[in-house]
């Protein structure tokens, strides 16, 4: 089906960089804002997520993404295509890239959608079976899939691949997402007949519209016969998708208009919509797990469905949130097996993680200190320096384990100065009366005339941005 690639070079310092080989299709406009594909979805985070200065950018290797490694061959605004890239060439610089394992989760064009030209998706997950590739090979999709398609799907687990449908339905009215929703079930029936594992994407859930037990309800009657994992979400938010929402008649409340951490994800309605949906999936007879995390779902299905024990690549079991390690919320939501899986990567030796992580880095040009995070399992901590977000997601998706920053005190006053007078207009240093490190985390206190609104929009930004563990001491300095 496919022509083997021969890689002529050690890594990608060597290949010219793909930023500079797109193939330009249509003009596109400074500020030129839109879903990335014919969908039209007015929550599509591609209106904002890809949008600079010069119009639409996307990189065709994303690993700045929660759940794997992302592939994306076109450039699309809405129906436009603006630019596109050759599929064999994508898939030589990722074989090619310090941070690529054959074990990693491939997903694919995920910036518009697979559906827009299975052929050419195809095309590129036989490459990477070619090259020995053993990790999930992911879609994300709201669009139809021929019969074709799935044979295609099919034929690749033959040669030893293994593909995992992610279909997205949360019900969302048709001013808001106007595709296909019958469709989707038809699709996830389908795939459940040739034995594709689906991943339900059940988001994003938005309070108010699509959040009700009898409308939430109704979506699950349609899905649990046929997937292998629910993952319910909320909305990712940005001023654009606001102001989309109240244009398309859908004005948001508060709770998601005065979110102080811009491009956060806003559920509101959270514990409940989790209550509800597991007890009906409990009451209904299905026991497939319902899920907070992507990239845990899919661990889920290679681990139970493919029976190829594989940790979750993001470490949502280690002790990044706090504690000491996450195993009990795992106990909550996951199988036996897949936490088996987890627990056996956690027991790899630490040295052994870090000798990795400082060889990757190193041919990254990187010139920094990995050290494990005190009285936090699965956690490792970067001093001397801070790296690209794409880089940092994906040496902790490369690694399996959890990746934080922890920079000393001028290093962070430095970076957050910076980063909070561009994203809030305020000035970091006049804003606090403390900072120190204690125990691997900085402890940061307010002064009083930073209200509690405004401290944790700095906190969040800080955290979410620059990716530093951090927490409030006081709520203000008082």
């Amino acid at each position: 089906m496919s022509k083997r690639i021969e890689l002529r070079v050690k890594n990608n310092h060597s290949l010219p960089p793909l930023s500079w080989q797109w193939t330009k299709k249509a003009a596109q406009y400074n500020g030129e804002t839109g879903p990335g594909c014919p969908v039209d979805c007015a929550h599509c985070n591609q209106q904002f997520f890809n949008v600079g200065e010069q119009g639409r950018t996307v990189d065709p290797l994303i690993y700045g993404i929660g759940a794997g490694i992302s592939i994306n061959t076109f450039m699309r605004v809405g129906k436009l295509k603006l630019a596109e890239i050759p599929a064999d060439l994508v898939i030589q610089h990722l074989l090619a890239s310090p941070l690529y394992t054959p074990n990693a989760n491939i997903i694919f064009e995920n910036f518009t959608d697979p559906g827009l030209d299975w052929k050419k998706t195809l095309v590129m997950m036989n490459l990477l079976i070619e090259h020995g590739h053993h990790g999930a090979l992911v879609t994300i999709t709201k669009l139809p899939i021929r019969p074709k398609d799935i044979i295609g799907l099919q034929n690749l687990q033959e040669k030893g691949g293994f593909p995992i449908v992610m279909i997205s339905h949360s019900g969302l009215p048709e001013s808001l997402e106007p595709s296909f929703g019958k469709g989707r079930v038809h699709n996830m029936h389908r795939l459940h007949e040739a034995n594709i594992p689906i991943i339900h994407s059940l988001r994003p859930l938005v309070r108010g519209i699509n959040t009700s037990q009898q409308h939430l309800a109704s979506i699950l009657e349609q899905t649990l016969p046929y997937v292998s994992v629910t993952v319910p979400g909320g909305l990712v938010v940005d001023e654009t998708n606001l102001a989309e929402f109240e244009r398309r008649g859908h004005p948001l409340s508060n709770e998601y208009t005065d979110a102080q951490y811009t491009r956060a994800d806003i559920w509101p309605t959270e514990k409940a919509d989790m209550r509800f949906i597991r007890k009906y999936a409990n009451a209904h007879g299905y026991d497939q797990p319902i899920h907070k995390f992507v990239s845990c779902a899919i661990s889920i299905i290679m681990t139970d469905v493919y029976q190829q024990p594989t940790p979750d690549r993001m470490a949502q079991w280690s002790g990044f949130r706090g504690d000491n390690n996450n195993w009990a919320f795992c106990h909550s939501c996951c199988t036996p097996t897949q936490i088996q899986a987890c627990r056996d990567h956690a027991q790899q030796p630490t040295e052994q993680i870090i000798s990795q992580a400082e060889r990757i880095l190193e041919e990254l040009g990187y010139k920094v200190t990995i050290r494990p995070a005190k009285n936090k399992e699965g956690v490792l901590l970067i001093e001397g320096g801070f790296l690209a977000e794409n880089i940092l997601y994906g040496i902790k998706g490369t690694l399996g384990f959890y990746v934080n920053h922890f920079p000393n005190e001028q290093e962070l006053i430095s970076a957050a100065t910076n980063l909070i007078s561009d994203k809030l207009g305020v000035s970091f240093i006049d804003s606090i009366k403390q900072l120190y490190a204690k125990d691997d985390l900085w402890h940061i206190t307010f002064k009083s005339t930073v209200d509690e609104s405004l401290a944790q929009a700095i906190l969040n930004w800080i955290r979410g941005n620059l990716r530093v563990p951090i927490v409030i001491d006081q709520p203000t300095g008082n």
